[in-house]
């Protein structure tokens, strides 16, 4: 359910596990992993943020929902 198990649970197999470039390098110090740059372009995924109608005013949940769609923007 977490990439951390799945880094765990693949470091002692042949398996294979895609992970973010600056995860897997972490990773890779603290378990026995070697890394590659994948060869192919994955797809995009579309995202999408949802809330409740009363939050819609909160001047803190707006910045929230802000940062949030920052974020993903900068990943695109």
């Amino acid at each position: 359910p977490h990439f951390l198990l799945a880094a765990s649970l693949v470091a002692d197999t042949d398996l294979v596990l895609v992970l973010p470039e600056r995860a897997a390098t972490r990773l890779a110090s603290a378990l026995p992993l070697a890394t590659f740059t994948l060869s192919a372009e994955l797809p995009a995924v579309d995202t999408a943020l949802y809330w409740h109608p009363r939050t819609h005013q909160s001047a803190a949940h707006a910045w929230l929902r802000g940062l949030v769609s920052d974020t993903l923007s900068v990943c695109e």
